[in-house]
């Protein structure tokens, strides 16, 4: 492609061409012919755009959101003989407001050297970027909104796991306390040991069958089909041993306590876990 059509599609801007010691070179990649913009009252249009950048620094250097340190605005001027200039700055997030503005305030000052007398430019150093134009070439912000949508659904989302565990929890406690009386009275009846007993229950064994417990009666009751004799595998010291098959498709094994069984609470911890 011929320099001079490349040069009419490019926006009058510079572009800073850092080096790996920080240091950058301002070049002029546009000298456009025929669609040249030149502003003829330039100390009015630098005014105008010394307060727009300066709104802007402002803000982005003392963004509420550490990740992002970004502001876009627009000024215009009724002395202008264009309406609006629409600008851009940024910093890098691990910047502090202070570095922020020291970095935008060293790229702003390069305006009035390299972009005399035009209605567009850009300068980039290491942690900080800034671009003014006489045209709209930023999209409108978004933030706000998108933060908002994204913010309900887990909020219901959560309502429904509290729910969900509400209905869950009081089925497990109710078992676990069943057991747990069951293995009360017959430490009671063989020991005579009222008051050690529930001091024994309270432990951290105690903790672990809780914690195993994976299963409510209902699920159980429907994988042996309602512990019949065709899903029996045999009889073990504390109660029969069932087969089951939950809506999975897993196979499980189901030990019924037999409350006759003669069996203390010790015995039964070993064996269901």
């Amino acid at each position: 492609m011929p320099l001079d059509s490349a040069e009419e599609m490019l926006n009058p801007m510079f572009v800073a061409i850092v080096s790996t010691i920080q240091e950058f070179f301002l070049h002029d990649f546009v000298q456009i012919k025929k669609k040249q913009l030149v502003v003829t009252d330039v100390d009015q249009f630098n005014r105008v755009l010394g307060n727009l950048m300066k709104k802007l620094k402002e803000k982005a250097a003392s963004s509420n959101d550490a990740r992002v340190k970004y502001a876009t605005g627009n000024e215009s001027d009724a002395n202008l003989n264009f309406q609006t200039i629409y600008g851009l700055v940024q910093c890098t997030p691990d910047l502090s407001l202070q570095e922020c503005m020291d970095c935008l305030n060293g790229a702003i000052s390069y305006i009035t050297s390299c972009c005399s007398n035009k209605f567009g430019g850009r300068v980039v150093k290491p942690s900080c970027n800034i671009r003014y134009e006489s045209f709209p070439f930023y999209d409108p912000p978004t933030v706000t909104v998108v933060d908002t949508v994204e913010t309900s659904p887990p909020q219901e989302k959560s309502k429904s796991s509290h729910t969900t565990i509400a209905i869950v929890v009081p089925t497990v406690v109710v078992l676990v306390l069943l057991n747990l009386i069951t293995c009360i009275c017959l430490r009671r009846n063989r020991h005579s040991m009222a008051g050690s007993n529930l001091e024994e229950i309270e432990d951290d064994d105690d903790i672990e069958i809780a914690e195993s417990l994976q299963f409510n009666f209902g699920t159980i009751e429907v994988a042996t089909n309602n512990f019949s004799e065709a899903n029996k595998l045999g009889h073990g010291g504390f109660g029969v041993v069932y087969q089951g098959k939950l809506s999975s498709g897993q196979v499980i094994a189901v030990k019924r306590l037999s409350i006759d069984s003669g069996q203390g609470d010790i015995e039964f911890k070993n064996e269901v876990l």
